[in-house]
């Protein structure tokens, strides 16, 4: 899949915002029916809150019916009874607009690019500078593809014969704890740009940990745009349809792989 080529066919009618929004309206509806026709199948009363459970839970189905990123599923199942328990605790409106505003400056990317938030552990910075090391060469360039607080990349900056490590992050709320944390580091460079709109031939080290949707598409820029030995590490999701390199498995809760790929391809 290319830059210019058309999103898949479950992309075309909307983002994912919009699909899991679409998928309240039947939940509601069948929600209706069955405040509606339960009393002749259960004698009430019964609690109001389960039918905002059910809701929710409706919701998530179709939600998975419309083929909306996993994320979606949960915070459709989550998001009536968290609306009424505010409701109930009677929040302050402006604490609510807070809560949205912070969520939507961390998880920026999540509706248009469908990458949320992933913070990489301990063990996968260990593993990645295990690899940093192994590779041959001196002053090399590494990047970050969504560094978000930035763990990774101070772990690759600090790998041996590292020159330059750069994150790329458009999420505000991360790249500014990320600037705070690391601005000062003297080899870690910021860049408050999306990757898709840099060329990135210049590096010898590439790290991505974003989610199943971009893979393909990152893979064909960097196909386009490799001129001399590069390495792809992808944290989790693998390129659909290309044998990687290796696999590293890490003995972490999660079980993390990490997907090696080696560019140009001959």
């Amino acid at each position: 899949m290319s830059e210019t080529s058309p999103p898949p066919s479950g992309q075309r009618w909307g983002g994912g915002a919009v699909r899991a929004l679409l998928a309240h309206l039947p939940a509601v509806l069948l929600t209706l029916l069955l405040w509606r026709f339960l009393p002749m199948l259960v004698e009430p009363p019964y609690p109001v809150w389960a039918f905002w459970a059910a809701e929710g839970v409706l919701a998530a189905l179709f939600a998975m019916l419309l083929r909306c990123a996993p994320w979606w599923w949960g915070i459709n199942a989550l998001f009536p009874p968290l609306l009424v328990l505010a409701l109930g605790l009677n929040v302050a409106p402006v604490w609510m607009g807070a809560l949205f505003l912070a969520l939507l400056l961390v998880f920026w990317n999540a509706h248009g690019e469908r990458v949320p938030l992933y913070l990489s552990n301990s063990t996968t910075h260990a593993a990645l500078q295990a690899i940093l090391a192994r590779e041959a060469g001196e002053a090399r360039r590494v990047a970050d593809l969504g560094s978000g607080l930035g763990g990774a990349l101070r772990a690759m900056a600090e790998a041996p014969r590292v020159a330059e490590a750069v994150g790329f992050e458009t999420a505000p709320l991360p790249w500014l704890i990320s600037r705070l944390r690391l601005g000062r580091h003297p080899r870690i460079r910021l860049r408050r740009a999306s990757f898709w709109s840099e060329r990135l031939s210049d590096f010898d080290v590439v790290y991505a940990f974003l989610s199943p949707a971009p893979m393909p598409r990152l893979w064909a820029k960097l196909v386009r745009e490799a001129r001399r030995p590069m390495l792809l590490i992808s944290n989790s999701f693998a390129v659909p349809g290309v044998e990687p390199d290796a696999v590293i498995e890490l003995d972490d809760a999660r079980g993390t792989e990490l997907f090696l790929y080696r560019l140009p391809l001959p």
